[in-house]
């Protein structure tokens, strides 16, 4: 990045080095002012001579502006070739130059002498000043080969704009040859008729240009627009074999002009065979003529080849259009042509019930029930909503076993007692016609389709209105008469009425499968039930045995018995939690109570389970130790103290399932908050988490031991999102392995 720098340089070597300099950093535009002695510098010492044509060979352009004076005439003309337009302001003193990213400004010029004080800077704030400072005065500024040829002829040059008309005589080959005069560029949009009627009267008028293009070296002076068809073919030939470039408009215009440099004839005229246009609008006002151009270079960036179109209509093609129409009204006028020039076939989108009721109701169907009865067409429409056909089907054909008519009706709505129901409407029989209904989420289209034929198709952006009119419901469209793009929006038409049917069905199975999953839930829910009360008697009862016996042998069975039961019936309470979570029972209890002391004293009951082995004389299988750290400082949730401690309890015991037998386990518990969150870290020194298993660890039933069921992580994640919060695990990194899980939730603040 440059680094900014304002200075006033003093002495000519510096500020002609700086002015060069500023030259060679101009990229793509250089505005200049000077005042009237500057000419003879620049077109007269070499270094800037030769830095202004440096950027116009640079593709660089370079506005002017200084103040045009019999004394200096000579330079300015010289100028008028160093750069892209200059323009004269009375009055003009010292000057000033902006490129793209420097600024630079001088005092009062002497004549014929280079720059002596020159102030410099490329701060974005005094570059912005000057350019809105040049673009003010630009605005002001009139051309300088007005004031030229004002100073030659001795009086002032006045800009013309009129009507030149045959009745009053201004229209006539004298003013048409004036017009055309000395001419080395011109910029044609012509009609038909008027083609063929240019042509002659450059041949016999100017026999001159055509060869003057061919021999300027410049390529396609004379460019022209017009619709190509096959009326005028040979005309256009003509034109293209004349070294003239003529590319085909898409449609025909609204005027029709010659624009050249200097000079505007416009027209809104048609003409026919041997007429002659009546009158013309006249211009050389720079305004006029640069619209014009603008309007011309618009037309000409959105033609197409004539020579390409040529081959097409000779080869019996049809030339491609894509159009895109903002007139509801031409939109139904063109709908209503495409459905009556269909041969073959008719595919259509409607959106909603209502656009299907709105078309109906037009009587668009009244015209597709025509071309039937003309054409052995298929018909084929799909409603991208929920309606219900007859007999309750996915898709209705309609044609000789429906007599009268058949009745459209809005899905899941109820029938009204009264005589007129807004949810139902009436569609006549129509020979080879098809309806299909679709109704998903990932399938809501607000636009219509038509396709005819696969030859012809118009895609129509739907509007929303209070308005019970079709015409207030069509937005844009866009037409288009491309055999590949109308196949192309068929296949895609045709996946979709695929996709209908195959819709239905899996909404059937879905809704079967959502009653067996009830069902399955129910089940599995009674036999959890039916468990977790024997068991419960169980566990009591081999409590009262084992404080009731002596016998050390005897007390350690009876553990063995109970640790057994209490696994089991942990496997209970999982699958028990586990359907009630997906049975969606969120509406759960809280309290608040602080995360820290209920994890104390879930890890104290720990340790006197563990002690209790110890008294009971039974062999130590593991030795574990608790690691507590961060809980310094009090943690207050929001939550359902029963269900976080299964939370914590469930990851306890996987941390000591998986820590080996033999080995001192470790089970180290962190707590730390994080913004407005409380993070809790339990961390073993286990076997750690199998890669195969680590991506779906929370998923049910996901386990690669015997030691669970692999419900138990799969309702932890559930509960703690239940509560909004996350539960994530890894393998710990550092040497002593095992395994780390987290869980963090909301804390009060």
């Amino acid at each position: 990045m440059r680094k900014k720098k304002s200075e006033i340089l003093y002495g000519s070597e510096n500020a002609v080095g700086r002015g060069v300099e500023f030259m060679r950093n101009t990229e793509s535009k250089m505005d200049i002012t000077f005042d009237y002695k500057a000419p003879s510098i620049v077109v007269r010492i070499p270094q800037y001579r030769e830095g202004y044509l440096d950027i116009l060979k640079r593709g660089g352009i370079i506005r002017c502006i200084t103040e045009v004076t019999p004394d200096n005439i000579g330079d300015c003309k010289e100028l008028l070739n160093l750069v892209t337009e200059l323009r004269h302001m009375d009055g003009m003193k010292g000057g000033i130059a902006i490129n793209e990213s420097e600024y630079m400004a001088t005092t009062v010029l002497k004549q014929s002498k280079p720059l002596t004080e020159v102030i410099y800077s490329n701060a974005e704030e005094l570059v912005a000043q000057g350019q809105y400072i040049f673009d003010t005065m630009w605005k002001n500024a009139i051309p300088a080969v007005k004031k030229i040829k004002e100073i030659e002829e001795g009086k002032p040059l006045e800009y013309i704009t009129t009507i030149l008309s045959r009745s009053d005589g201004s229209l006539n080959e004298s003013s048409l040859q004036e017009f055309f005069y000395r001419i080395k560029k011109v910029d044609v949009v012509a009609s038909s008729e008027g083609l063929s009627r240019a042509y002659d009267f450059f041949r016999t008028l100017n026999d001159n240009l055509i060869k003057e293009v061919k021999n300027s070296g410049i390529k396609k002076h004379l460019r022209v627009l017009v619709e190509v068809s096959k009326d005028n073919i040979q005309v256009v030939k003509k034109y293209i074999n004349s070294n003239i470039e003529v590319r085909h408009l898409k449609k025909e215009p609204t005027i029709y002009f010659s624009v050249t440099d200097h000079n505007l004839l416009a027209t809104i005229e048609q003409m026919e065979k041997e007429d002659t246009t009546e009158s013309v609008l006249y211009s050389n006002d720079p305004q006029y003529i640069n619209r014009f151009k603008t309007m011309f270079e618009r037309l000409w960036n959105d033609s197409r080849s004539a020579e390409e179109v040529i081959g097409l209509i000779e080869n019996n093609e049809v030339v491609p259009v894509l159009e895109t129409l903002e007139s509801s009204e031409k939109t139904l006028l063109l709908i209503k042509e495409l459905i009556l020039s269909a041969k073959n076939e008719i595919l259509g989108i409607l959106p909603t019930f209502d656009a299907f009721q709105r078309q109906v109701d037009y009587g668009m169907f009244d015209h597709i029930k025509k071309v039937s009865q003309e054409n052995k067409i298929i018909i084929k429409i799909l409603v991208t909503d929920n309606i219900d056909l007859p007999d309750g089907k996915g898709d209705r054909k309609i044609g000789k076993n429906n007599k009268h008519s058949i009745t459209i009706r809005r899905k899941n709505v109820k029938k009204t007692n009264s005589g007129s129901d807004d949810n139902e409407f009436t569609i006549d029989s129509i020979e080879g016609l098809t309806i299909r209904s679709i109704n998903s989420q990932s399938i809501r289209p607000q636009l219509g389709l038509v396709i005819v034929d696969r030859s012809k198709s118009i895609i129509v952006e739907s509007k929303k209105s209070k308005s019970e009119k079709l015409i207030d419901h069509i937005g844009m469209s866009s037409y288009s008469n491309s055999n590949h793009i109308s196949e192309s929006y068929g296949t895609i038409f045709l996946a979709l009425w695929n996709y209908s049917t195959m819709f239905d069905l899996m909404e059937k199975s879905y809704k079967r499968l959502k009653i067996q999953d009830a069902m399955q839930r129910e089940f599995v829910d009674i036999v959890a039930h039916e468990l977790r009360t024997p068991l419960q008697s169980i566990l009591g009862l081999t409590d009262v045995v084992k404080e009731r016996t002596l016998e050390v042998e005897n007390k350690r069975l009876l553990e063995t018995v109970k640790e057994n039961g209490a696994r089991l019936y942990r496997f209970v309470e999982n699958v028990l939690t586990a359907t009630k979570l997906e049975g969606l029972f969120s509406q759960i209890p809280r309290e608040v109570f602080a995360l820290d002391i209920l994890i104390k004293e879930i890890v104290k009951n720990y340790e006197a389970k563990f002690q209790n082995i110890d008294k009971l004389s039974i062999p130590k299988i593991k030795e574990i130790h608790f690691d507590l750290k961060g809980f310094d400082k009090e943690y207050k949730i929001h939550a359902n103290k029963l269900q976080i401690s299964m939370v914590i309890t469930n990851l306890i015991d996987n941390a000591v399932n998986f820590i080996p037998s033999r080995k001192k386990g470790i089970i180290s518990i962190v707590l730390e908050q994080k913004e407005d969150h409380v993070i809790v870290h339990i961390m073993d020194n286990g076997e750690g988490i199998h890669p195969e298993i680590l991506p779906r660890l929370f998923t049910k039933f996901a386990t690669k031991s015997f030691y669970g069921s692999g419900l138990g992580l799969y309702n932890c994640r559930k509960i703690i999102h239940m509560h909004n919060g996350g539960i994530w695990a890894q393998n710990n990194p550092r040497k002593e392995g095992g395994a780390i899980f987290s869980f963090q939730l909301p804390l009060i603040v």
